[in-house]
């Protein structure tokens, strides 16, 4: 009777976990595609206008939210998989436990992968904050340029500078029944190397100089195919002891007619390196 009151337990709190992890996908998913909505039909004809982070022309990287959302999934994936452990333990005597192994030690390198992922943005989150990616235009322009600043609330001194990476990237979703598997193919990238960050007036704080120049005949920034997207991406990345330094942001880059409407003073020409 102890048993199958444990076992009961067990599969209510396996159930409780994965419902409650199904809930925060789906208010998420439900929120972003009814604000995308309202966007769209208020910027049919500006894209890049059609995310608060793109219209100002200041992208953050990640944000406190978001890590702990991460560390969020973490513990409800791991707690979902805590029952699982329990009664495989208590049925090692029975037949097949050879694919009972082989799918719990998937789902605990699953949720080791996710926990060690959280504790790495805990980590990173308190060193370096949130950095900012300060366009000089919205948006960046395919034959023209993106430029703009990385603003980080903490003093960067490493010693082989800063690598930069800009790539414009196809991501791809293709469904296998109940399985869906995510590519990103790499259309267009380019690095540069900024041996030191611009001077500032806060001793505490860190400029980075950005500036790509944008070739033609590439795509767009493009979302409305969920499962075909075309997205562009902005790294930085510095060694530094302990947690390296790396952020990415999501730049809004356009193919468009006229000159782009300007969302900060551009930089002094002696502020970027010769």
């Amino acid at each position: 009777m102890t048993r199958f009151a444990s076992n009961n337990m067990s599969a209510q709190v396996e159930l409780l976990g994965f419902a409650l992890l199904v809930v925060i996908i789906v208010a998420l998913a439900v929120w972003q595609q009814r604000n995308r909505a309202r966007l769209q039909s208020r910027h049919p004809d500006e894209p890049w206008l059609r995310r608060k982070d793109w219209a100002d022309g200041k992208i953050p990287s990640q944000s406190k939210h978001q890590v702990i959302l991460q560390c969020v999934i973490a513990g409800i994936w791991n707690l979902i998989t805590l029952p699982f452990t329990v009664l495989f333990v208590r049925r090692l005597d029975t037949p097949g436990t050879w694919m009972a192994i082989v799918l719990l030690t998937v789902f605990w390198l699953v949720g080791l992968a996710i926990l060690v992922g959280a504790i790495r943005s805990v980590i990173r989150w308190r060193k370096f904050g949130q950095s900012v990616f300060d366009l000089r235009s919205v948006p960046g322009v395919i034959g023209g340029q993106l430029a703009g600043i990385i603003k980080v609330p903490t003093r960067l001194c490493p010693l082989d500078g800063f690598r930069l990476r800009l790539a414009c990237l196809r991501r791809i979703t293709r469904r296998s029944g109940k399985h869906h598997h995510t590519s990103e193919t790499v259309l267009w990238e380019q690095e540069q190397q900024q041996l030191q960050a611009l001077p500032t007036d806060d001793p505490q704080r860190s400029v980075i100089p950005v500036e790509f120049d944008i070739p033609h005949r590439y795509p767009s920034s493009d979302d409305s195919n969920p499962r075909n997207k075309v997205l562009w991406r902005l790294e930085a990345r510095a060694d530094l002891p302990g947690v390296d330094y790396f952020v990415q942001f999501e730049v809004p880059v356009f193919a468009v007619a006229t000159a782009p409407e300007e969302a900060a003073p551009p930089l002094p020409p002696t502020s970027l390196p010769q």
